[in-house]
């Protein structure tokens, strides 16, 4: 049997992306420091971005982040 899961998976995206904001605070100090080059932040723009377009689709059931997958013998 395969179906759409019984819970939704925006707030787990949401908590994903906050800490992913956070982690993009500590590269920016990095950065101005020259630490880290400047990809490193790039990188994470685009993360982010792609993560909050799945938790939007969540959100708008066009997607199903958490698909459950039951098999039986």
């Amino acid at each position: 049997m395969s179906a759409p899961s019984k819970s939704e998976a925006w707030p787990l995206c949401e908590q994903k992306r906050d800490l992913i904001l956070w982690g993009r605070r500590l590269v920016r100090t990095l950065e101005a420091n020259r630490v880290a080059p400047a990809r490193v932040e790039e990188s994470l723009d685009l993360l982010q971005r792609g993560g909050q377009a799945w938790t939007e689709a969540e959100r708008a059931k066009i997607a199903d982040l958490n698909w459950r997958i039951v098999a039986e013998t």
